[in-house]
């Protein structure tokens, strides 16, 4: 199936661009160059913030563009963003290149959220290679 999306530009910067559906409580954020660790955190909390003042409860994180995240950023995001969601009922879909597909670093922070999690029973994790594909698994319902 496919779904037809009205995405309106949100946010935009040198690194990420946001769009976002509002009718559809659907985010997309596209990274757009490779981060420090300083512009990802900031970047990052700048989605965070907007996903939670909107109710988005489908984001696709398209970050074939940001090859790798490093161990502490993981940890970060992990201790950080991902507990201020423990409250929602959430789906984030990562579209990935065959390259993040090597780093890996997804399903590091994926399997800690499956095992760890406060609320992990309201948030689903899973990763794409095609975009589509994302886009379905996000807007079936549950």
């Amino acid at each position: 199936m496919s779904y037809k999306l009205n995405l309106t530009l949100v946010y935009s910067s040198e690194f990420i661009k946001i769009e976002a559906d509002r009718e559809q409580d659907y985010l997309l954020a596209t990274w757009l160059q490779q981060p420090t660790s300083a512009t990802f955190r900031e970047q990052l909390q700048w989605v965070t913030d907007y996903a939670l003042a909107n109710h988005i409860n489908k984001a696709l994180f398209d970050i074939r563009e940001r090859a790798y995240l490093e161990v502490v950023d993981q940890n970060w995001l992990m201790r950080e963003i991902m507990p201020l969601f423990k409250e929602n009922n959430l789906r984030f879909a990562y579209l990935i290149s065959k390259t993040t597909l090597a780093a890996m670093d997804i399903f590091r922070i994926q399997a800690a959220v499956e095992a760890n999690m406060p609320g992990k029973n309201q948030m689903e994790l899973n990763t794409f290679l095609n975009k589509d594909e994302a886009i379905n698994w996000l807007m079936q319902t549950r």
